[in-house]
């Protein structure tokens, strides 16, 4: 993999590559589910882009809280 470091081009050796662009909120079921429970919680990437242990975070305090 050729890459650009603070303007000094760069190999890395690889057998694989993940090519993580960045993420997006993605709550497209939100309103369907919500109209099908009592009580619902929007956690992660649902509720705004992040990273997993937020994500986890966020469900072990709701699931504290519950």
């Amino acid at each position: 993999i050729r890459i650009r470091k603070e303007g000094v081009e760069e190999f890395l050796e690889a057998d694989t590559v993940i090519i993580a662009t960045g993420n997006v909120k993605d709550d497209a079921l939100t309103h369907q589910w919500k109209s099908l429970v009592q009580e619902f919680f929007i956690i992660g990437d649902c509720r705004e882009p992040g990273d997993a242990l937020r994500a986890i975070r966020e469900g072990f305090e709701i699931g504290a809280t519950i």
